[in-house]
Protein backbone atom coordinates (compact mmCIF):
# COMPACT_ATOMS: atom_id res chain seq x y z
CA UNK A 1 0.00 0.00 0.00
CA UNK A 2 1.25 3.50 -0.86
CA UNK A 3 0.41 6.61 1.62
CA UNK A 4 -1.31 9.00 0.34
CA UNK A 5 -2.85 11.33 2.65
CA UNK A 6 -2.94 11.77 6.81
CA UNK A 7 -6.06 12.91 8.97
CA UNK A 8 -5.69 14.32 11.81
CA UNK A 9 -8.15 12.20 14.69
CA UNK A 10 -10.00 13.98 17.60
CA UNK A 11 -7.97 15.27 19.96
CA UNK A 12 -6.23 12.26 21.87
CA UNK A 13 -7.73 9.38 20.44
CA UNK A 14 -5.93 6.51 19.00
CA UNK A 15 -7.38 4.98 15.20
CA UNK A 16 -8.17 1.43 16.64
CA UNK A 17 -10.12 -0.46 13.45
CA UNK A 18 -11.41 1.11 10.20
CA UNK A 19 -14.37 -0.22 8.25
CA UNK A 20 -14.96 0.89 4.46
CA UNK A 21 -17.99 1.39 3.28
CA UNK A 22 -19.65 -0.86 0.48
CA UNK A 23 -19.40 1.55 -2.42
CA UNK A 24 -15.96 2.06 -1.14
CA UNK A 25 -16.72 5.92 -0.92
CA UNK A 26 -16.32 6.40 2.72
CA UNK A 27 -14.56 4.86 5.58
CA UNK A 28 -15.38 4.54 9.36
CA UNK A 29 -12.99 5.18 12.19
CA UNK A 30 -13.24 3.42 15.48
CA UNK A 31 -10.88 4.73 18.24
CA UNK A 32 -9.06 2.75 21.32
CA UNK A 33 -10.15 5.81 23.83
CA UNK A 34 -13.52 7.63 23.07
CA UNK A 35 -17.18 7.18 22.23
CA UNK A 36 -16.98 8.78 19.06
CA UNK A 37 -16.91 7.06 15.59
CA UNK A 38 -15.76 9.33 12.48
CA UNK A 39 -16.38 9.52 8.94
CA UNK A 40 -14.51 10.14 5.97
CA UNK A 41 -14.10 10.48 2.70
CA UNK A 42 -12.13 7.54 1.36
CA UNK A 43 -10.72 9.98 -1.36
CA UNK A 44 -10.03 13.04 -0.21
CA UNK A 45 -9.83 12.02 3.87
CA UNK A 46 -12.39 14.80 4.22
CA UNK A 47 -13.96 14.13 7.58
CA UNK A 48 -17.67 13.93 5.95
CA UNK A 49 -19.47 13.44 9.77
CA UNK A 50 -19.01 11.97 12.81
CA UNK A 51 -21.43 10.31 15.87
CA UNK A 52 -20.79 10.19 19.79
CA UNK A 53 -22.43 7.56 21.69
CA UNK A 54 -22.93 8.88 25.49
CA UNK A 55 -20.55 10.97 27.38
CA UNK A 56 -17.03 11.16 25.99
CA UNK A 57 -16.38 9.09 29.99
CA UNK A 58 -18.48 6.34 28.92
CA UNK A 59 -16.07 3.78 27.61
CA UNK A 60 -15.01 3.70 23.58
CA UNK A 61 -16.86 2.87 20.15
CA UNK A 62 -13.30 0.51 19.15
CA UNK A 63 -14.79 -1.57 16.39
CA UNK A 64 -16.99 -0.36 13.86
CA UNK A 65 -18.75 -1.83 10.93
CA UNK A 66 -21.09 -0.90 7.96
CA UNK A 67 -24.13 -3.04 7.35
CA UNK A 68 -23.75 -4.93 4.04
CA UNK A 69 -26.02 -2.41 2.18
CA UNK A 70 -24.22 0.87 3.46
CA UNK A 71 -27.75 2.25 5.43
CA UNK A 72 -25.88 1.64 8.93
CA UNK A 73 -22.83 2.36 10.57
CA UNK A 74 -22.19 0.10 13.49
CA UNK A 75 -20.43 0.90 16.36
CA UNK A 76 -19.06 -1.49 19.37
CA UNK A 77 -16.61 -1.40 22.70
CA UNK A 78 -16.29 -0.94 26.14
CA UNK A 79 -18.30 0.89 28.68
Amino acid sequence: YKLTGKVLTVAGATPFRIAIHPSGDRVAVGYSRGSVVDVFDARTLARVTSAQAGSRDAGDLSTVGWSIDGRRLYGAGTY
